[in-house]
């Protein structure tokens, strides 16, 4: 924090109470000059609550499936049908990791390599056109050519 800092503290009813910080801020203003190179106002809050006599209980994260694909798109006509396909498999529950934002096949296989994800479905402007992907095993360099519409049931055998 830089400048202001504030608390907000509770009032005990009781001398035998203790005073409780409900919540605690302040302005980050140096740390964006220093993140963004130009001053931007900016402040931080975060509040706490505790009931007094309870124990908080430990929160349980639930885990999500890491993705064993990831999609690389080549055009903009693969663009487009590449966020029909990520919908698709999302309703059919298979995790996949995309990168609308880069557009050479190298870049995006890089990051697949970097991610540590075994597949990759690949959609140029031809297959697009086609209605096709290629499944593409990044260890072995083994592919196979799949219609879109069996490309969810392709992937839940492998």
């Amino acid at each position: 924090y830089s400048k202001t800092l504030f608390e907000i503290r509770s009032i005990p009813k009781d001398k035998e109470d203790e005073v409780v910080v409900l919540a605690r801020g302040g302005r980050y203003d140096e740390l964006s000059k220093k993140a963004f190179r130009q001053q931007i106002p900016a402040t931080g809050i975060i509040f706490e609550y505790e009931r007094k006599g309870h124990i908080p209980q430990k929160i349980t994260t639930v885990k999500k499936k890491k993705p064993r694909f990831y999609f690389i798109q080549l055009g903009f006509e693969a663009r487009i049908r590449s966020l029909i396909v990520i919908e698709m498999l999302r309703k059919a529950k298979i995790p996949v990791y995309q990168s609308l934002g880069k557009d050479q096949l190298g870049g995006q296989l890089e990051l697949a390599v970097e991610l540590a994800i075994p597949y990759c479905i690949i959609m140029g402007h031809k297959e697009a056109l086609e209605g096709t992907v290629i499944v593409r095993n990044i260890d072995s360099r083994v592919q196979s050519i799949i219609t879109v519409d069996d490309l969810p049931q392709y992937l839940k055998t492998i």
